[in-house]
């Protein structure tokens, strides 16, 4: 509660009439968000096909003791296993406090990033709610899908092919593994992303 009392002048020598009081109630720590850097901001539960190197960000809405902040955060395995070994780093104001793991996570795993609400404020205060969120890494490379599929006739012509990956490759290795039969008569041009290689120069009735 806050109480103005009388007997305040204005600049005209005025008194105010009576005392003035309010009552307001202060709000408790809070995250602003999580990020994975580089990847998303906010992300959804249960995201998937992180990296294996990825480092995670929390932002804060208020200065954080780092001792108690650090002591609630851990990344573990779903399925058991330690807590992901990693280093802290913390802005200059203590607003924004980044994770790096020191060992890369596993492939296909679901883990869960936890911040307990037991993180304390530099001014006090433990956090009004923490961080509850699931997470899967990328999958071991494996062809996820081609267009055409796997013994389709086309109904309908077209000159593209395309193969998609269950995992962000590298680029260099995709060039010469991947022939066609019979080879199309304009070559190989292919593009590519982490995710997959695209062709166009099909023939008809082939």
């Amino acid at each position: 509660q806050g109480t103005v009392r009388t007997g305040l002048e204005d600049t005209e020598g005025q008194t105010l009439a009576g005392d003035y009081s309010w009552q307001f109630t202060t709000t408790s720590p809070s995250i602003d968000r999580l990020s994975l850097p580089g990847l998303y901001d906010n992300p959804p539960s249960s995201y998937s096909d992180v990296p294996l190197n990825q480092s995670f960000e929390v932002f804060f809405r208020q200065p954080m003791d780092p001792g108690s902040t650090e002591s609630g955060f851990s990344i573990l395995p779903v399925n058991g296993g330690s807590p992901v070994s990693g280093s802290y780093g913390w802005s200059e104001d203590f607003t924004t406090l980044t994770f790096t793991p020191t060992v890369l996570l596993k492939l296909g795993t679901t883990y869960n990033l936890v911040l307990a609400e037991s993180a304390q404020a530099q001014q006090g205060g433990s956090l009004r709610e923490g961080i509850d969120w699931f997470f899967t890494t990328v999958r071991p490379p494996a062809i996820s899908g081609t267009s055409p599929t796997n013994g389709e006739v086309q109904s309908q012509f077209t000159g593209s092919l395309e193969i998609y990956f269950t995992a962000p490759m590298k680029v260099s290795t995709l060039k010469n593994n991947v022939t066609i039969t019979p080879q199309p008569q304009s070559g190989y041009d292919w593009t590519y992303t982490e995710w997959g290689m695209y062709y166009y120069g099909l023939e008809p009735s082939t």
